[in-house]
């Protein structure tokens, strides 16, 4: 598990055996302060962990094609109505 200093930004593959504990954290978002043996300082946490989300299916909408035997028959209706007088 790796774990990443917030205050360098240097990421550590595990805690060195010999560094000491110098805070604890609390539950799981809270850092832990270490003193290494070279006597730097860091403030450990684990970097969160990503979760995937589910993509949700697209959805397909049917494209309908124009009815044109009934814009045909509208067509000859309008044709046959009387043109209206000024």
């Amino acid at each position: 598990m790796t774990w990443t200093c917030s205050t360098c930004d240097r990421t550590f593959e595990e805690i060195p055996p010999d560094a000491m504990q110098l805070t604890k954290g609390r539950g799981t978002s809270r850092t832990r302060t270490f003193r290494f043996s070279d006597g730097s300082i860091h403030s450990l946490r684990r970097p969160p962990i990503k979760k995937l989300q589910a993509t949700p299916e697209p959805i397909v909408v049917p494209v309908q094609q124009p009815d044109t035997k009934l814009l045909e028959e509208v067509i000859a209706v309008l044709a046959e109505l009387p043109t209206p007088k000024p």
